[in-house]
């Protein structure tokens, strides 16, 4: 064995030939796959920093607010912030009051999922809250329309869902006032189904959509009654799949 391995390295010393020029004369085969690529396109993003303390966005922003009962009230404050100094604060002090805080964009037609996400701070445990609501508006900002789903804190401390298959869905999962969540809902339009995160944590999954449209959500809310809360940092972001040609 020494003296063959001797001989073939003498060889190809001899000849000037080295290891790394020796080629292959047959490789093989590389087969190749097809890749699904997800691409962000964010349809609107907010972090309220580039509104005045105390605007209720009665000026043309993108937002605008409804306030029912007796002491509802909301704005743009700098008193507590998720990032930045300004948030969008909510007050309804009485159990049938509400303020609603919304969202409106232009019709979009839906390509594969959304990402709809908000960081919200309920100030009292005893607040309803819909902390996220993502709905299709058919005839204008207030207009008539339906919803694909809702995450909801409910005033007895419990997490819940409103969807298309279950309606409103109390969970035994929790909160507590005095703190950040991070909320995100995943609509997927080939299934006719979502999903929604709490601070990164999967909490439930294949809801069914309240209404279905061929549009995606042009109308995102979140509301307050019986206390209040903060919102910060907003992202909808659309995301379609898209097959790579392969050559």
């Amino acid at each position: 064995m020494k003296k063959s391995l001797f001989i073939s390295l003498s060889f190809l010393l001899s000849t000037g030939v080295t290891y790394s020029t020796v080629q292959l004369k047959k490789q093989l085969p590389v087969k190749k796959f097809p890749i699904k690529i997800m691409r962000d396109n964010v349809i609107f993003s907010d972090d309220f920093e580039s509104y005045a303390e105390g605007d209720d966005f009665a000026s043309p922003g993108g937002w605008t607010m409804s306030k029912m009962g007796q002491g509802s009230d909301g704005y743009v404050t700098d008193d507590l912030a998720h990032s930045g100094t300004k948030s969008v604060y909510l007050a309804a002090p009485e159990k049938n009051s509400r303020v609603d805080c919304k969202w409106y964009g232009q019709d979009i037609q839906y390509t594969q999922l959304n990402h709809i996400e908000i960081w919200v701070f309920p100030e009292q445990n005893d607040v309803q809250l819909t902390a996220l609501k993502a709905a299709y508006s058919a005839g204008g900002q207030w207009g008539g329309g339906g919803a694909f789903g809702a995450i909801q804190f409910w005033p007895n401390g419990k997490l819940g869902y409103a969807d298309g298959i279950n309606g409103n869905v109390m969970l035994d999962k929790t909160w507590t006032a005095g703190r950040w969540y991070h909320i995100k809902m995943v609509l997927d339009h080939s299934t006719k189904r979502w999903e929604f995160f709490m601070d990164d944590e999967l909490i439930a999954t294949n809801l069914g959509f309240m209404n279905s449209y061929i549009y995606e959500p042009n109308r995102i809310t979140f509301s307050a009654s019986g206390g209040s809360a903060y919102w910060d940092d907003f992202t909808y972001k659309s995301i379609p799949v898209i097959e790579p040609r392969l050559p």
